[in-house]
């Protein structure tokens, strides 16, 4: 079977599966995502920046969230708000929605070198489909190899949907790598017994404060850029 041989100790000898998170990995998606978020939750008296949204609940499932934000303001969301964000996420997704600096570079090598590739996301499946198509991404990832929080009982930082994703494509988890870049998907992949690779190269992890938090989850490495990412993946290889 195929396999990464990078030159990086902290990594694998062999990496068999790269496993992706989606939203801030391979779409530039979290700047919009908590735009919307602080203007929706402001409508219900939730007024918070997107900075200060994200700073709170990076990496978090939507029902994580909503359910942060209920404790926090000391009352219940409307029914119907959830539907009513996700709708906003996604007609925003359609429109404004681009794929991080440099991943089709990246996902294009893995493909080259016939490296197998899955995602593993806390968003739902609707979110997930509606990214990979609006950022033109779909064909990198096929239909079985798109896991999302529905599939396990308790989503990330919780090891089980990456352990999940690993056994149904018949990879032991010490021969997969993870690229993530919130630190409750960090803890996932540590959780699981996986490398993972800090990353830092789209919009919303560019500030100080953000990388000092990723720093700080203890990845295996960290990587400011999709480009650097390639070089630590490939240039032994």
């Amino acid at each position: 079977m195929p396999c990464i041989k990078p030159q990086n100790p902290q990594l694998p000898a062999c990496i068999k599966l790269v496993i992706f998170d989606c939203d801030g990995v391979l779409v530039d998606s979290e700047t919009l995502s908590y735009r919307i978020y602080a203007e929706e939750f402001a409508h219900e008296g939730f007024n918070k920046t997107p900075e200060k949204l994200m700073k709170l609940m990076s990496g978090f499932s939507l029902d994580d969230m909503l359910k942060t934000v209920a404790s926090l303001r000391g009352s219940p969301l409307p029914p119907d708000f959830k539907k009513r964000l996700n709708a906003h996420v996604l007609t925003t997704f359609k429109t404004e929605l681009q794929p991080t600096k440099g991943i089709v570079d990246l996902l294009t090598a893995l493909k080259h070198h016939s490296i197998p590739v899955c995602i593993v996301s806390n968003g739902e499946a609707d979110r997930v489909e509606c990214a990979l198509k609006s950022a033109g991404l779909s064909h990198f990832f096929d239909k079985q190899h798109r896991f999302n929080v529905r599939l396990v009982e308790h989503g990330k930082p919780a090891p089980d949907l990456l352990l999940y994703a690993a056994h149904a494509l018949k990879i032991n988890p010490s021969e997969c790598l993870v690229i993530e870049d919130s630190g409750t998907g960090i803890k996932a992949a540590q959780a699981a017994s996986m490398a993972v690779i800090g990353f830092l190269g789209a919009s919303h992890a560019q500030n100080n404060g953000y990388k000092a938090k990723i720093k700080d989850a203890k990845p295996s490495i960290l990587v400011n850029s999709t480009q650097e990412l390639i070089t630590t993946l490939f240039s032994q290889s």
